[in-house]
């Protein structure tokens, strides 16, 4: 150590004293001044004892293996996090010596920035060392993961490392575990006793950083078999600080959650920590708790300070007896200076009184948010709110800490017997500068008219634990500027949130009876009506209901019930009164009922149904309509059940009223129904819907049962009804569907048979319903009339309906007269369906292909079936050209792949044939299916190969083969259709416009030789194509101008390759037309190669078109003779047609 440290360490040493001592008698424990002598004594001969140490170092630097540590050193003592001193930098030095172990590569704890203070990265880092020396650190413990804990094990290897020896293991029985060891529960005394005893694992001394907070002693508070309860206990502070440097004096429960009021040293040195409700100690059990301050902003380094619990009088535990080896206090704290992070907890904007009801879930009771300064990043470990307001801690559940910055629930908790929800383990990680949103809501169970807050603050303490994330220190969070809370009300949100007291709101329901119809019988619902309950449970006293009854009588209207959703009975029955009731609308009701009976309705939304029964002596068509005559204290009397306050319920002066109700005696009509329409039906085909029909309740007073119906064939054309075999009804009563496919899935009338064998003569089918069907009033159910037609039955058409019915009223039981309508359509029996081909609109025009080309598409087909019956295909021939240079063939049905087969071997024209598995290809009845025809083709290596024309065809009637799915009959198909012939070859040019090609809008630019296009040709095919004049080779080049009609001059056009050589020259008149140059190749010829392709460029003198708005363009005619090619240098083939397709046009040129 050099001369200016030792001299700068002394100097420090002797400031800490004399601010020490200068603190007034009064502050320092209220010592004397004998006492304070005592104290400056002992601290001046602990500073000589340094001294003489200092002196005693060389002041050339360490002469220990590693630089910085002293000769002879060695670690005798464990360490952990939280330890400070030269132990902690002499570690922080080893760690540094390896890049595998090293603590930070810069900054605080770096290679020659080591500091005395234990902290995360140390841990880290020494969790690395451990690992690497694990057979000689963790081995001997059993260990394969690093603790962080410096024991025996690891200091041996520390001191080797220092030493430049080899440490053997020790054998790990001789010292603790390098684990943190569990703390001892102390045992419990007898009686009524309490045991005050220091815990063993109780802070180490360390320091405590100004503007922090930390742990500063742990104790256990054991009782013996009695339960104790604690209603207050004194915290002492003593060592060298004044009883101001700290603040926020408080205990934690062992989870870290705050226990008890908040205290504050008085002169005394005594913080007072009161408990209420009292701190409970169960008996025979033990509970640890910790001390925990903070230390000012503003207070000295190297102060100290220890708290602790000085006597038994200092715990008020009741009738207990309080013992313990007093003073029961912890280690030395220090008092350090250094700039630790910040956290402001403040308001995240005002909230508003969202006035819950009873029942309303996650209500918002604080909004807060968490802004971290620019030192360093933080570590939310712990946040605390204090129950506020008037409501009771059972009146909210499920405490619930929301992040509304990230959008995640952090936990959901209950309140505490005293008060408090604690969220533990958050470890909420903040960067430097971060803002986290955070919020308190809960679920209202109970409490209408009292009020719900949460506290974030306890007087000015922020109840969070906040952690450094750099130097590892606790911080102490702000919340005490004005800023911060709306009307400083200190963690609280700006608005107690207020529970409502009851009210109830009457409305017609939903579910009431539409209007409609009502039998003459009993139980009959006539209403029903909605009580939305807000704010507490309620319960009803007195409910008036009124009738307005138009023509009946009151007699008429007896036991009147009312019933909650599920059916229960709440009220009645009672009967009518005869008293008119005028109601708040000005209606005349003629008769009313009140019940008395008491009704609880819980915090929601409670129906209410109304029935009564209705007299057999009522007049057809008489009405009745329920209603509450007013809603409010005039027709309901309300009491909330927890304010027990009356409660006026809405809408006020206003009647409720539900919908008409008609008396109507059952009805039923059957309707057979214009579907399915008239059409032909294959013979043989079995279970075919002949007839749907609708039994119809729209107009009954109740639910009728229909339990037989009656069905009618009537024959015309010659057809005998005992061809219809096998008839059946079918209903539809759920959401399933039948085999058929259809919705009539139940069967109600077993098969029965036609036995009239006279032509055209009707005949009936009674049925006695398997199931009674039962038709709710005001709808319907459909059933369908199912049946086989014979194979071999007779031509004509069958038509059936539904003539005959036996149904009943389901309240009333009274026989009803039913009536019929629709005839139904005839359905005319055909041998078998049909089918149709033709050239489907998709098969493709005629088209270049090239040898060995994967799948093809050659043709496709439209295959129709009329509305008979399906279809299935079971053979397909095609009349093929030049078929053997198709290797294989393919039959897809759309896009899915059906069949295929090899080739065939003639080249003229010829048949193939594919035959299809059953149900394979099925064309549905009334509908079309697209047969397309591909095909992979042969390898074209000759010129006999090229201009090979391949053509597809079904050219004959009966060429395709089909079954009728119901009649079983073979049906051959009627049309033909040829598809467009393709040619084949071994390659073949494409020409397209080079995206370099001056563009439509390019200016003219009156040069001799300007570039008007370009155009690419590649060979398709990979042969290389030649133009040759010698072969006759060509193409013919389209120039369109608009230019001076009135100058006839010739202008040149030059056509090159794309190395500039000439391959022809021509001219066109300057006048407003079109010409064609025939590219002759006279002057060099062009060969495209198979796998680069070619340029052509074209050029014109453009000096004659200097009139505004002149243009000129190149472009390819879709003509066959306008390319003429050959391939390697032999051949000329015209298909221009097809190789310029469309036209393919270079760029319109303009003179601006």
């Amino acid at each position: 150590m050099s001369k200016f440290a030792k001299k700068f360490f002394t100097t420090a040493i002797i400031s800490v004293v004399a601010v020490s001592v200068a603190v007034p008698a009064g502050v320092a424990n209220g010592a004397t001044v004998d006492e304070l002598q005592a104290q400056i004594n002992a601290l001046l001969a602990q500073i000589a004892q340094l001294q003489t140490q200092l002196s005693g170092q060389t002041t050339g630097g360490t002469t220990g293996t590693l630089s910085g540590i002293p000769a002879g050193f060695t670690f005798t003592t464990n360490l952990s996090q939280g330890a400070s001193g030269n132990d902690a930098k002499y570690l922080q030095i080893v760690l540094n010596s390896d890049s595998a172990t090293m603590v930070a590569s810069s900054g605080a704890g770096s290679s020659g920035n080591e500091t005395t203070f234990f902290g995360p990265k140390t841990k880290t880092a020494v969790v690395k060392f451990q690992e690497k020396y694990a057979s000689e650190v963790l081995a001997p413990w059993g260990m394969t993961q690093g603790s962080g804990f410096v024991g025996s094990t690891t200091r041996a290897k520390l001191n080797a490392l220092i030493s430049g020896g080899v440490s053997p293991s020790p054998s790990p029985s001789a010292s603790p575990s390098p684990s943190a060891s569990p703390t001892p529960t102390p045992t419990p005394g007898t009686g009524n006793t309490l045991q005050v005893s220091l815990a063993s694992d109780t802070p180490a001394a360390a320091t405590v950083v100004a503007g922090g907070n930390a742990n500063f002693t742990k104790f256990w508070l054991t009782a013996g078999s009695s339960e104790v309860a604690i209603s207050s206990l004194y915290v002492t502070r003593s060592g060298l600080t004044a009883n101001s440097d700290l603040e926020n004096v408080k205990i934690l429960d062992e989870n870290g959650v705050k226990v008890g009021s908040l205290g504050t040293l008085n002169t005394n040195s005594k913080a007072q920590i009161t408990f209420s409700p009292s701190l409970k100690i169960a008996a025979n059990t033990s509970k640890a708790f910790y001390i925990r301050a903070g230390a000012i902003s503003g207070i000295t380094a190297g102060k100290t300070a220890v708290l602790g619990i000085d006597a038994a009088a200092d715990v008020n535990a009741g009738g207990a007896t309080v013992s313990g080896s007093f003073p029961v206090k912890g280690n030395t704290m220090t008092a350090v200076s250094l700039t630790i992070g910040s956290v402001e907890v403040m308001e995240d904007g005002a909230l508003t009184d969202s006035q819950p009801n009873v029942g309303d879930k996650d209500v918002v009771v604080n909004a807060f948010k968490v802004v971290v300064g620019s030192t360093e990043g933080v570590t939310i470990e712990q946040i605390t709110v204090e129950e506020s307001g008037t409501a009771s801690l059972t009146d909210t559940q499920n405490i619930e800490l929301y992040d509304v910055t990230k959008g995640v629930s952090l936990g959901t908790t209950q309140w505490t017997a005293d008060g408090k929800a604690s969220w533990g383990g958050l470890n909420l990680s903040l960067t430097k500068g971060e803002t986290r949103r955070l919020r308190v809501q809960l679920d209202v169970i109970d409490g209408p008219s009292l009020t719900v807050n949460a506290d974030l603050m306890d007087g000015s303490d922020v109840l969070m634990s906040v952690k450094g994330n750099t130097y590892g220190f606790y911080i102490t969070p702000d919340g005490n500027d004005a800023s911060d809370w709306t009307n400083s009300n200190d963690g609280l949100a700006n608005s107690n949130q207020t529970v409502q007291t009851g009210a109830v709101t009457v409305s017609k329901s939903s579910s009431t009876p539409a209007t409609g119809n009502i039998a003459q019988a009993n139980n009959q619902s006539l209403a029903a009506f909605d009580f939305l309950v807000q704010g507490e449970s309620v319960k009803i006293t007195s409910l008036k209901l009124s009738f307005d009854l138009g023509s009946m009588e009151e007699t008429e209207v007896t036991n009147v019930k009312i019933y909650d959703k599920n059916g229960t009975l709440l009220a009645g029955p009672q009967d009518l009164n005869t008293t008119n009731v005028t109601g708040a609308n000005s209606t005349t009701y003629e008769g009313s009922v009140t019940f008395t009976d008491t009704i609880i309705l819980p915090v929601g939304t409670n129906t209410l149904s109304v029935k009564a029964d209705i007299a057999t002596a009522t007049s057809g068509d008489d009405t009745i309509r329920v209603g509450i005559s007013d809603a409010d204290a005039t027709d309901i009397t309300v009491t909330g059940m927890t304010s027990n306050n009356t409660i006026g319920s809405t809408p006020a002066n206003t009647e409720v009223n539900a919908n008409t109700q008609t008396v109507k005696a059952a009805a039923l009509v059957a309707r057979t129904l214009t579907t399915p329409a008239a059409t032909n039906v294959a013979k043989g085909v079995n279970d075919y819907v002949f007839a749907i029909v609708a039994l119809d309740a729209n107009n009954s007073g109740e639910d009728v049962l229909v339990t037989s119906l009656t069905v009618t064939d009537t024959p015309a054309g010659g057809a005998d009804a005992s061809d219809i075999d096998n008839t059946e009804i079918w209903a539809d009563l759920t959401a399933d569907k039948s085999s058929r496919g259809d919705v009539y899935e139940t069967l109600v009338g077993n098969p029965l048979q036609f036995d009239e064998t006279t032509l055209n003569t009707a005949d009936t089918l009674a049925y006695t319903l398997t199931k009674t069907i039962r038709v709710p009033k005001d709808s319907y159910v459909n059933v369908a009339v199912v049946g086989d037609v014979a194979t071999g039955a007779t031509n004509g058409s069958h038509t059936m309906k539904i003539s005959a019915a036996t149904g009943t009223g389901a309240d009333t039981g009274n026989a009803i007269t039913e009536t019929f309508s629709g005839n139904g359509q005839a359905m005319t029996l055909s041998t078998s369906g049909a089918l149709t081909v033709a050239l489907d609109a998709s098969s493709p025009a005629s088209k270049l292909m090239v040898g060995s080309a994967s799948k093809e598409t050659l043709a496709a087909f439209k295959l129709s079936a009329n509305a008979v019956e399906n279809l299935d295909i079971d053979s397909v021939q095609l009349k093929v050209t030049n078929g053997d240079m198709v290797a294989t063939w393919y039959l897809y049905d759309g896009d899915t792949l059906l069949s295929s087969s090899s080739s065939v071997t003639a080249s003229t024209e010829t048949d193939l044939t594919i035959n299809l598995v059953d149900n394979t290809l099925v064309v549905p009845a009334g509908s079309s299916k697209r047969l397309t025809v591909k095909g992979d083709l042969q390898p074209a290596t000759t010129s006999s190969h090229d201009n090979v024309s391949i053509q597809v065809g079904v050219v004959d009637a009966s060429d395709i083969v089909s079954t009728g799915k119901s009649s079983g009959a073979a049906v051959n198909s009627t049309g033909t259709g040829t598809a467009s012939a393709h040619d084949l070859y071994r390659s073949y040019p494409k020409f397209s416009v080079n995206s370099a090609s001056p563009a439509t809008g390019s200016h003219v630019t009156l040069g001799a030789k300007q570039l008007i296009a370009i155009f690419d040709v590649t060979s398709v095919g990979g042969k290389d194509i030649s133009f040759e004049n010698g072969d006759s080779n060509s193409f013919v080049l389209q120039i369109t101008l608009n230019g001076d009609d009135t100058d006839t001059a010739n202008e040149t056009i030059t056509i090159e390759d794309g190395a500039g050589n000439i391959l022809d020259t021509g001219t066109v008149t300057s006048a407003s037309a079109t010409s064609e140059i025939t590219v002759d190749f006279s002057t060099n010829n062009l060969t495209v190669s198979g796998t680069a392709g070619a340029q052509i460029k074209v050029y014109a003198d453009t000096s004659d078109l200097e009139d505004q708005g002149n243009t000129i363009q190149a472009w390819l005619d879709p003509t066959a003779g306008d390319v003429n090619w050959g391939i390697d240098g032999s051949g000329n083939y015209t298909d221009g047609d097809k190789i310029f397709k469309g036209g393919i046009y270079g760029g319109s040129l303009v003179k601006p």
